[in-house]
């Protein structure tokens, strides 16, 4: 009596796929906690820096006006509004590698679930023809009984 009956054996396939479900959303939840936090990281320092450059455009200013080299002002101005065009398309440039990644991630997704889909259906296939099996093995069974 070790093995286990064809209901318990289902009972635990039963288990077994709730757990691996609760643990699945657990990791989901868990991704997008870290993936907030991430998100928020990154806006603040993003916040930080346009901080700086405030606070340096205005001490900038405040220097030129105090003193006769009010004519620098304009360079100084435009050496920061280059460095700010430069970490832009810095950004840019990592955004659009991020979409790749995005785009090759979703492509892989699908590829997996059709194969997903095609498993489950193979396993249902299966399924299927085991109950099939089990019934012309009982008639069998009942036929060399009665005979």
């Amino acid at each position: 009596d070790e093995i286990p009956t064809r209901a318990e054996l289902v009972q635990y396939e039963r288990r077994f796929t709730e757990l691996y479900e609760q643990v699945q959303w657990k990791f989901e939840e868990t991704k997008q906690y870290f993936n907030r936090y991430n998100t928020l990281t990154e806006t603040v320092s993003f916040l930080k820096k346009e901080m700086d450059l405030l606070d340096s455009i205005h001490e900038k200013f405040d220097q030129a006006m105090g003193s006769r080299n009010r004519e620098d002002f304009p360079a100084s101005l435009q050496a920061t509004v280059e460095s700010v065009l430069k970490s832009k398309e810095q950004v840019i440039r990592k955004l659009q590698a991020e979409q790749a990644t995005h785009q090759t991630l979703s492509e892989m997704c699908n590829s997996l679930l059709a194969k997903q889909r095609a498993y489950y259906q193979g396993v249902k296939e299966l399924q299927e023809e085991i109950d099939r099996n089990e019934t012309l093995r009982q008639k069998i069974e009942k036929a060399k009984g009665g005979a």
